[in-house]
């Protein structure tokens, strides 16, 4: 965004515009920030506008540093405020300068004592006005009464003595100064889209229970020394070393501190003069587009945090890697990436976020760290409740899950503030139980009413707690939506008014466990929807209440952006566990179960939905286990409308990608016969390589479709041949060995791309395929030296692995396999014992020129067997390990390994 040719305050709608609705006060508040961004601690600004004459920021001096348009310093600057829509402008602009005049002559009379006492060092004055003056003579005009003033109608005794130079500035010269600085247009303008906040805009943003994030209302609580590597400068230390080549990747269980540890980093990095931006979860989701948009507004050094990177269906991180971080690095800038996620959505396999975020950080809380929050909690936000309770009651209350803890800590200090803080009434409610809770206000409000006898906390939970948990679950949604997902799971749950739903929405307001942001109402925190739904479905004894589950999921069968959410929110009920549970595989199982039993309607319910909302709900189901299974079983009646509806739509593309990817060999056949028709209608897109690449990598595609795929890359790479996202169409081309007459040309589109991206990460992805062909004839030599000359930039990185393997298994090095064989083992020794190292072992054994390393490659060899003797991929390295005739006293080792990996 850039500022507007003239001084507008209601074009403002940043974070710091806001602060300051007086006009004047905004523009010496606009041009103050502009000066601190260029020069620091040298910078002094007056909070508010003061009068005329008084000094708005003074610029200190240091040894060999100039101060603002390069005069000396110390520099005063004066900040004048006059709307250019006025009649008579010039007129107006000469009576501000008169008072400013009138001003100093009296200071200057007085000797320049008190506040003004820096006017007998200072060295440059800069008179800014925020019009627009026009014409040079009227600028002129202005200037030489300034100088006036201060060399011929001041005495000699009065003015400032230093005083060597005066400039006048107007805003067409300020603004160009602005627009240098991304963060200020960030702060004042504000970005304008609704998930990429500013710094400034996303630390404003924070109300309600998000307000905890902030340190002056909940301070942080610093990783012990164990887990040292969590602690926010050390973060930072790392996500400068790896920007512009990867990212930082923070999971751990929800409420564990992934978005308070992310925003103490971000904090950091804005101290620092990085320009931070926030990307957000949820629809409409931000888009690779959005991010460019907004990113290379300038070139400063940048964090991007993505939180809760799981839910941005749309975010492409292949593009993220291919597009933006190689279009960083041409103009110059430094860009970082700090993502969080959820340990669960580590389970499925993600090449490209493991290609981006290199860095895996696993936030764990330890026993004093979680008693230290939960201590801060009862302080700060229940102090009254103590009060009244005592501290080991409310202590007992809250439980030792710090997140939930604090949640229970604010209804208890609203009850202590409204006197209805009963210790009789809180015997029934059981420790980090929040569905208690909510029943209680529920009961309060007779919206529930208990027999005697009855349980406070009931064997089948009531329809207004099932209601809750629904809308919970389906966050963020507008309030009709939310109102209507409500009724439907109350109505199916046996509740008599369907408008009560919007009753206990309003109790979920009023406890802050839902927070109206924008139009949307959503979960102040996951886990509060998590924990509502888990306390819904699963009785005390652990077993899944079947009839609950699909209660709450009856509303997703008339609203696609709801079945999407649901498909999320079972998602995140996975637990931190690498494999899955008993108690998930019962809840995959059933919900299964039900999405099987609706999926007629379901699907036509999807095929008449908009495309973009419909996709998206698509791709959710086929990324949810349990439902995934079902979605691939009904495909017919769950996709194929869809399909027949939407099938060429540009938004197809999201489920194209996710389903090529993502479904199991031998499932997509429908789906690649869709891509093979939306392609053509779509081969002017950039973003067509999405479709293509996981194309081209379904096996089960038939040698008809092969070739049409194939010809549609060829095409498509014609159109993007040096696109910094076309490697991963090249790479998917070259790895298949049926190009055919099209084998050479995508030889070619290697070698092109490469030589202009010779030293860049993501050449790696194309060099591996590259050497690993047989048909590269006499462009082999250029391969391998384009090969070598990678390694030497990347010697000591994971992906390095896949290049060298296809280079040492290659028959033609000639004089150059000295290096390739240093390479390897320089490589091999700084990841000796991991799975990757499998894959380069084999043909590096296999080389009859390693001479005197040949001991060296034989060790590793034995010792990666060691640590993996009963894989798979062991018998790979055995094969040519046991081929070798220089063995030795390790060739009964060897033996014995191989008998071992037999036997198994």
């Amino acid at each position: 965004m850039l500022f507007p040719p003239r001084f507008d305050p209601s074009a403002l709608q940043g974070p710091r515009a806001k602060q300051h609705p007086n006009r004047p006060d905004a523009f010496q508040q606009l041009v103050g920030d502009a000066l601190r961004e260029e020069f620091r601690f040298r910078v002094a600004v007056s909070p508010t506008k003061g009068r005329d004459g008084a000094i708005d920021a003074f610029i200190d001096d240091k040894t060999g540093i100039s101060a603002l348009a390069n005069l000396p310093a110390p520099q005063i600057i004066e900040c004048k405020d006059h709307d250019d829509t006025c009649d008579d402008l010039q007129k107006n602009i000469n009576q501000g300068w008169d008072r400013v005049a009138s001003k100093l002559k009296e200071q200057a009379e007085t000797g320049w004592t008190g506040d003004f006492e820096p006017w007998r060092r200072v060295k440059s004055y800069v008179y800014c006005i925020s019009s627009n003056i026009g014409k040079q003579a009227s600028r002129d005009k202005l200037e030489e009464k300034i100088v006036r003033f201060f060399f011929d109608e001041l005495s000699d005794s009065t003015r400032p003595p230093l005083l060597e130079e005066i400039l006048v500035l107007d805003w067409s010269d300020l603004q160009d100064s602005f627009n240098r600085f991304p963060r200020i247009a960030d702060n004042w303008i504000g970005l304008q889209l609704p998930k990429i906040q500013s710094h400034a805009e996303y630390c404003e943003s924070l109300t309600l229970f998000r307000r905890y994030l902030l340190e002056d209302n909940f301070p942080f609580v610093v990783p012990e020394q164990e887990n040292v590597n969590a602690c926010p400068a050390n973060i930072l230390a790392r996500l400068e070393q790896l920007a512009g080549k990867g990212g930082v990747l923070l999971n751990g269980i929800g409420g564990v501190g992934k978005t308070r540890t992310s925003l103490e980093v971000a904090q950091l990095a804005d101290e620092n003069n990085w320009r931070v931006l926030h990307l957000l979860p949820g629809y409409p989701g931000v888009t690779v587009d959005d991010l460019s948009e907004v990113l290379f507004s300038g070139n400063e050094k940048t964090l991007l945090v993505f939180d809760y990177l799981d839910q941005m269906p749309k975010l492409d991180l292949g593009s993220v890697r291919h597009r933006i971080l190689p279009d960083a690095a041409k103009r110059g800038m430094k860009l970082a990436l700090l993502a969080n996620l959820r340990p669960s959505s580590l389970r499925t396999r993600n090449t490209e976020r493991e290609s981006l975020f290199t860095e895996q950080i696993l936030l764990e809380t330890s026993v004093h760290q979680k008693a230290r929050i939960t201590e801060i909690a009862l302080e700060r936000i229940a102090p009254l409740a103590v009060t009244k309770l005592g501290r080991e009651k409310v202590h007992e209350l809250c439980g030792q899950r710090p997140i939930i803890a604090m949640f229970i800590a604010e209804e208890l200090q609203r009850r202590a503030l409204n006197d209805t803080l009963e210790k009789a009434g809180l015997t029934d409610i059981r420790n980090e139980n929040l569905s208690g809770w909510l029943r209680k206000r529920l009961i309060e409000d007779k919206l529930v009413v208990i027999d005697n006898g009855d349980s406070f906390l009931p064997a089948q939970p009531d329809p207004l707690l099932i209601a809750a948990a629904a809308m919970l679950a389906a966050a963020p949604l507008s309030r009709e939506n939310m109102e209507e997902t409500g009724s439907k799971a109350f109505l199916a749950a046996g509740g008599d008014a369907p408008q009560k739903a919007a009753l206990v929405l309003d109790q979920l307001l009023t406890l802050g466990w839902i927070e109206q942001r924008g139009i949307e109402h959503t979960a102040a925190h996951d886990v509060v929807a998590d924990e509502v739904l888990s306390e819904v479905l699963w009785d005390r004894s652990g077993q899944l209440r079947e009839t609950v589950l699909g209660y709450c999921l009856t509303a997703a069968l008339g609203r696609a952006r709801t079945l999407g959410r649901y498909a999320t929110a079972l998602n995140r009920l996975q637990g931190s566990e690498k494999t899955e549970t008993k108690a998930e595989a019962t809840l995959h199982e059933k919900a299964g179960i039900w999405l099987g039993k609706h999926c007629p309607e379901l699907g036509q319910m999807l095929a008449t939905t908009e495309a973009g909302e419909s996709a998206y709900a698509l791709g959710n189901i086929i990324s949810t286990p349990g439902w995934a299974t079902v979605c691939i079983s009904e495909w017919g009646q769950i996709v194929t409308p869809w399909l027949n509806n939407h099938s060429l739509h540009p938004e197809a593309r999201h489920l194209l990608y996710r389903g090529l990817k993502e479904l199991p060999e031998g499932t997509a056949q429908e789906l690649i016969n869709t891509a093979l028709n939306w392609l053509p209608n779509n081969l002017n897109s950039d973003t067509a390589s999405y479709v293509l690449a996981p194309l081209l990598n379904r096996k089960e595609i038939t040698e008809q479709n092969t070739e049409r795929a194939i010809e549609l890359a060829v095409n498509w790479i014609d159109t993007f041949p040096l696109d910094t996202g076309t490697d991963f169409v090249i790479a998917r081309l070259l790895e298949r060995n049926d190009l055919g007459t099209h084998s050479s040309r995508a030889i070619d589109f290697a070698i092109n791309w490469i030589e202009k991206f010779p030293l860049v990460s993501e050449t790696g992805f194309i060099l591996g395929p590259l050497l690993a062909r047989d048909d590269l004839g006499d462009r082999s030599s250029r391969a391998i030296d384009f090969a070598l000359s990678w390694i030497d930039k990347f010697p000591l990185v994971p992906e390095t692995g896949f290049v060298l393997n296809p280079l040492l298994a290659r028959d033609d090095l000639g004089d150059r396999s000295s290096r390739a064989i240093d390479f390897a083992l320089s490589w091999i020794d700084k990841f000796p014992l991991v799975p990757e190292t499998g894959f380069v072992l084999p043909p590096l054994l296999a080389r009859d020129d390693l001479g005197t390393h040949s001991s060296r490659a034989i060790d590793f060899a034995i010792n990666w067997i060691e640590k993996f003797p009963l894989v798979s991929e062991t018998g790979f390295i055995l094969g040519p390990l046991l081929a070798r005739d220089d063995l030795g006293d390790r060739s009964s080792r060897a033996i014995d390994f191989a008998l071992s990996w037999i036997d198994k």
